[in-house]
């Protein structure tokens, strides 16, 4: 009998870790032509899914959550996400990085996927913990990018949005 009690405990413990919710949100635009999209924040894996499915990683605070992703062509080069956790506004930056820029990220991402020993690219276990290794350097990066022209800052584009958390129907 104890032993099927220490089971069924165990078994509750297993399925309670290994049990995670995505918080969902619902998010508008304040202007622009998009009203009207969808985000999921998976805090135990520390993914972000867009409305299509696709995720990627993020780093969070109590304050804010942020997530960088590459654009597909276009003007702009990679994208920068930042929700705040307190009032659920947030706001997109789009970047075009050069490829001197785009070089030096790089290089670093190399030197640090080596330092942390998930470099062997025969080894697809380390997949992830590789594109983790990007995403929060391109997070870094995006966060402190600097451009000047003429000695004046250039700003990235910027768009902003109020998110609020999904409420199920039934």
């Amino acid at each position: 009998m104890k032993k099927l009690i220490s089971i069924i405990i165990l078994g509750l413990f297993w399925f309670n870790s290994s049990y995670a919710e995505t918080v969902n949100l619902n998010c508008k635009y304040l202007s622009g032509n998009i009203s009207k999209f969808y985000v999921g924040l998976d805090f135990k894996n520390s993914k972000f899914i867009n409305q299509h499915g696709v995720m990627w990683d993020i780093i969070y605070n109590d304050n804010i959550v942020q997530t960088a992703f590459f654009g597909e062509g276009g003007t702009h080069s990679h994208y920068l996400m930042t929700i705040s956790r307190l009032s659920g506004s947030g706001s997109i930056k789009a970047f075009k990085l050069s490829e001197e820029e785009l070089d030096k990220l790089s290089q670093k991402n190399i030197d640090d996927i080596l330092l942390k020993g998930v470099g062997n690219l025969k080894d697809k276990s380390l997949e992830v913990e590789r594109e983790k290794v990007i995403t929060l350097n391109l997070i870094d990066y995006l966060n402190n990018y600097k451009k000047t022209m003429y000695g004046h800052d250039i700003p990235p584009i910027n768009s902003e949005f109020e998110c609020e958390k999904s409420e199920k129907k039934f």
